[in-house]
């Protein structure tokens, strides 16, 4: 996650918001249970104390207390953190959480975005109502994704190279600690479930 984070934005602040959002995901989905205060906020400490304010921010029942409207912050990496968080906290339901995310104003579509990330995986797929699912636009271009994604099993070799490779057979890496390497995979990866011709064939991973 934090790798990923950097091709886009570097600042620390940035990573620790998205490793922080990442692994709470991942301990939600794979171990069954989330993160506690006192893990959020050691995530936190390795990359950038700033991030602890508005991790207690998010601790406040009143979502009012995240300031989502303030025009000098609106798209802050911390502040969409903190409502990310506060979902994660105080939202009874799937549905609940992403009203009153939206209801808050700001950067409400990015705020709700990472917020019902989180909520999907603390409250599972069946929660979410299904006027959300069956009303998505190119609802079955992702259906598609879905079911590639679920069955994707790249061709993957290790490199020692540190730097970018050159040809599509070397860009198929995997990372390893002991080895420097990019981890990158070729558009070539990923034929058969993604539709490029689609409006999707631009991904942002951050």
């Amino acid at each position: 996650a934090a790798n990923i984070c950097r091709l886009t934005h570097y600042d620390p602040r940035c990573v620790g918001s998205c490793v922080i959002v990442s692994l709470l995901i991942h301990s939600l989905v794979y171990e069954g249970k989330g993160l506690s205060y006192h893990q959020i906020i050691d995530l936190a400490r390795k990359y950038d104390d700033r991030i602890i304010e508005y991790v207690d921010l998010s601790i406040d029942t009143d979502i009012q207390a995240l300031e989502l409207q303030d025009k000098s912050s609106v798209g802050y990496t911390l502040r969409c953190l903190a409502a990310g968080l506060w979902a994660y906290w105080h939202a009874k339901s799937f549905a609940d959480g992403l009203l009153a995310i939206v209801r808050a104003g700001g950067d409400a579509d990015t705020n709700a975005a990472v917020a019902c990330a989180i909520l999907g995986a603390k409250f599972g797929y069946g929660t979410i109502p299904t006027e959300y699912i069956d009303g998505l636009i190119y609802k079955d271009q992702l259906d598609d994704i879905i079911k590639g994604i679920s069955s994707f099993q790249p061709s993957i070799t290790l490199s020692k190279e540190s730097s970018v490779p050159s040809s599509r057979e070397e860009s198929k890496t995997l990372p390893s600690k002991n080895l420097p390497s990019y981890a990158t995979l070729t558009v070539d990866s990923f034929a058969g479930f993604f539709p490029f011709s689609s409006p999707f064939s631009r991904i942002s991973y951050c």
